[in-house]
């Protein structure tokens, strides 16, 4: 019972906080997708559904966020490397290409990457329909720069 009131409680403090600090964000749907992030989701899918490692990874180098890149900008990041790309590469088979998005929303982050990597911006969801419709659908992040240049995906772990 003295966990179930300790629960209660930090769920309450945690929605004051929230409140109190006008960071109650709400998911904000968009009909369609912007035509360079549907293209850039196809590539995403093309080139993680390449032969090798070392393809794919060829592939995905121009259009990730450099967040996701080593400090040279040659390789995946190293986390990277070994979660979301491994990952990624097997759950790929589960979406046909072209790619069809099921939903759009726009998340609260302003800004992708930190230190020499942070770029300020917006970010949206685009959630991936899966060929079987039991499946629930994958986002991947799409990073719109403020400066207007070309977006990127900023993460796609979720595959």
């Amino acid at each position: 019972m003295l966990f179930y009131h300790g629960y209660r409680y930090f769920l309450y403090v945690l929605i004051a906080v929230s409140v109190l600090s006008n960071r109650v964000v709400i998911a904000q749907p968009q009909d369609t997708p912007d035509p360079r992030a549907a293209q850039l989701i196809t590539q995403l899918s093309i080139a993680l559904s390449a032969a090798d490692d070392k393809i794919s990874t060829a592939q995905l180098l121009p259009i990730l966020h450099k967040s996701l890149l080593n400090t040279s900008g040659d390789d995946l990041a190293r986390e990277v490397k070994a979660l979301s790309f491994k990952k990624a590469r097997i759950a790929i088979s589960k979406y046909a290409i072209p790619v069809q998005i099921a939903r759009i929303e726009k998340t609260p982050a302003v800004s992708v990457g930190m230190g020499a990597t942070l770029e300020q911006g917006t970010v949206y969801e685009y959630f991936l329909q899966p060929k079987d419709k039991a499946t629930i659908s994958a986002p991947v992040k799409i990073f719109f720069p403020a400066d207007g240049s070309e977006p990127k995906v900023s993460h796609f772990g979720s595959l």
